[in-house]
C-alpha cells in the first residue's frame, strides 16, 4: 500500500501550483496587452475561429479528472480577459422580453466583467456594431418565423455590414453549470470570419420567384452544398430571400455558388455570404477520457 502523504504536504503543494498559475495568468495577460499595441488599434478584435482551434487543440491534451466543459469555462474566462487587454470591447445583445437566455448566455461566453447592454430588436443591435458602438452583438440563431428576420439586413455588399462570426454556446453546458443557457445564438461583428478547420457557413440567396425549402435544399445538393437550417423571407411577389446554412467555409469565389446560380436559372437574382462559424463542441469532444 502506498504511503499517505501528510494533508499539510498537500496543501503546500496546492498552494504551490496556486501561486505558478497565477505567475502564468499575469504574464499572459501582460502579453495581450502587447498584441493589442502592437495590432496599433485603438479597439479589440474578437476572433472566435482561432479560439476555437485553441481550445479543440487543448481539449485533446490529457485532463486527468477535470470535467473539460470546467476546462472549456476557465479558459473562456482567461480568452475575455485577453481580450480586454487589447483595447475596449463591449457586446450588445437582442433583448427577449420574459426571457434573459440570450443575456445567460452571452455571459457564460464573455465572462464576468465584459460590459453587455441590451437592445430592444435585432436591428438596433445590427445597427449598433454596424456604427461602431458596439464590438459584437448577439442575436436569436436563425429564425424561421420572424417577419423581419434580422439575417436579410446582413445580406448586403457593404464593407460595414456585420457578418456572422460564432454561434454560441460553442460548449454546451452541463446543466450543473449553468441551466438557464439553453438557447442558441449568432454572434455578428466587423470582422472578417476566419476559418477553423471545421466550420458551417450562412448564405442568403435571393430569387425572383417563389421556391420550395425541399426544392432549394435540392439545388443545393445539386451544386454539392450539404444543406442544414433554412429559412426564408420575401417583401413582394418577386422578391423571396432564402437563408441557409451549409458545412464547410464558404467564401464568394466558391464554384458551387456558380453552379447553384446556373441550377435556379431565370429565377436567380443574387447571393450573399453573411458569414461563418466554427462548429460547436461535440459531446464527445467534452466527454471525459476515462
Amino acid at each position: 500500500m502506498a504511503a499517505k502523504v501528510p494533508l499539510d504536504k498537500l496543501r503546500q503543494e496546492i498552494d504551490a501550483i496556486d501561486r505558478s498559475l497565477h505567475e502564468l495568468l499575469v504574464r499572459r495577460t501582460e502579453i495581450s496587452r502587447k498584441v493589442g499595441q502592437a495590432k496599433g488599434s485603438a479597439k479589440a478584435t474578437m476572433r472566435p475561429g482561432r479560439e476555437a482551434v485553441v481550445l479543440r487543440q487543448l481539449l485533446k491534451l490529457p485532463n486527468g479528472p477535470l470535467s473539460k466543459a470546467v476546462m472549456v469555462r476557465i479558459w473562456r474566462e482567461i480568452f475575455a480577459a485577453s481580450l480586454a487587454q487589447q483595447g475596449p470591447f463591449q457586446v450588445t445583445v437582442e433583448a427577449q422580453p420574459g426571457n434573459d437566455s440570450l443575456m445567460a448566455l452571452a455571459r457564460d461566453h464573455f465572462g464576468v466583467e465584459t460590459p453587455i447592454i441590451e437592445e430592444s430588436s435585432a436591428v438596433r443591435v445590427i445597427n449598433a456594431v454596424e456604427q461602431g458602438e458596439a464590438s459584437v452583438g448577439l442575436l436569436s440563431s436563425l429564425d424561421t418565423d420572424s417577419k423581419d428576420p434580422w439575417w436579410r439586413h446582413l445580406a448586403r455588399r457593404n464593407k460595414n455590414v456585420p457578418r456572422v462570426l460564432a454561434r454560441l454556446p460553442f460548449a454546451k453546458p452541463a446543466a450543473s453549470l449553468n441551466a438557464t443557457s439553453r438557447v442558441d445564438g449568432m454572434i455578428i461583428g466587423l470582422a472578417k470570419p476566419e476559418e477553423s478547420g471545421r466550420d458551417r457557413s450562412l448564405l442568403v440567396l435571393e430569387l425572383s420567384a417563389q421556391v420550395s425549402r425541399s426544392a432549394i435544399k435540392t439545388k443545393l445538393e445539386s451544386a454539392g452544398f450539404v444543406a442544414g437550417e433554412t429559412a426564408v423571407w420575401y417583401d413582394d411577389p418577386d422578391r423571396w430571400l432564402h437563408a441557409f446554412e451549409v458545412e464547410g467555409f464558404v467564401t464568394r469565389e466558391d464554384d458551387r455558388l456558380r453552379d447553384l446560380a446556373n441550377n435556379l436559372g431565370e429565377i436567380y437574382n443574387d447571393f450573399s455570404v453573411i458569414g461563418a462559424y466554427a462548429e460547436p463542441l461535440t459531446e464527445e469532444e467534452l466527454a471525459l477520457d476515462h
